[in-house]
């Protein structure tokens, strides 16, 4: 039997989210997410860089984790 995955997730599209707390998100480690960006061409790209920090939209990263079934 087949279920459905839920609609992608909705929000405020100005959100942003910094690469650590994409890792406390979805409890993964910080290089988990590195390699992410490293490995998925369609990962979202920073939209800033803060410090040492990449800044990404919120909306895009969740948008991006469930297309690829990393949500729960």
């Amino acid at each position: 039997m087949t279920t459905t995955p839920p609609p992608p997730p909705t929000g405020d599209s100005n959100s942003l989210i910094f690469q650590g707390e994409i890792s406390k998100l979805c409890d993964v480690s910080q290089s988990t997410v590195s390699n992410w960006v490293k490995r998925y061409p369609d990962f979202p790209k920073p939209l800033h860089q803060f410090r040492r920090s990449l800044v990404y939209s919120r909306h895009d990263i969740l948008t991006w984790l469930w297309s690829h079934g990393r949500t729960s």
